[in-house]
């Protein structure tokens, strides 16, 4: 989609540049005429090329506010950092939701660092959610073989991976402003 809106620019330039510049030698009478059109002919195709300009990914790094969960009357907490990386579209059907092309995938990273303040060893098991800032949640990223581990009591964790969202288009994406951690967690020490 891109490539057209480029292509579309570059078409549009090459004849407005064509006619700035050649046409000087067949018609000098109109140069004034001729500049002022061809200048208007360079905006208009810079400016809206042949489709409308999408702006890209927006791949700045996020930081959440600290997540706490109560466990025994003590806490284990997070906070996390976050960013899209990249994105392309999606071909054939989504297998998840039977969904048609024009979707797009979102390729992002996160840290995540826990803090276990129990007293207790604990197996964790967590996932990702993304909302917008109307807090509608746009995507869920479940980590593969990745999502469960071990904390220690007072021994900070940091917890790091890539999450690839599938999202209908580059606005819904562009519209995700929050990463939520979602967890679980099972004592491993005896009481």
């Amino acid at each position: 989609m891109y490539t057209a809106i480029y292509v579309g620019k570059l078409l549009g330039i090459v004849p407005a540049i064509w006619f700035l510049f050649y046409q000087k030698k067949v018609m000098p009478d109109l140069q004034k005429w001729r500049w002022n059109f061809g200048i208007s002919l360079l905006f208009l195709f810079a400016v809206f090329g042949c489709g409308k300009l999408q702006s890209g990914l927006n791949t700045e790094l996020r930081k959440e506010e600290t997540g706490c969960w109560k466990v025994d009357a003590r806490e284990i907490c997070n906070d996390a950092i976050w960013r899209f990386i990249s994105h392309r579209e999606l071909r054939g059907k989504v297998a998840e939701t039977r969904r048609e092309v024009g979707m797009i995938a979102v390729k992002g990273a996160y840290k995540i660092n826990w803090y276990n303040e129990t007293g207790k060893r604990l197996r964790v098991n967590y996932g990702l959610r993304f909302w917008d800032a109307n807090k509608l949640e746009i995507a869920r990223h479940n980590p593969r073989g990745g999502s469960e581990f071990v904390i220690l009591p007072s021994v900070p964790k940091e917890i790091s991976g890539t999450f690839e969202l599938k999202v209908d288009n580059l606005d819904a994406a562009n519209s995700i402003s929050r990463m939520r951690v979602f967890a679980s967690f099972q004592k491993i020490d005896a009481d």
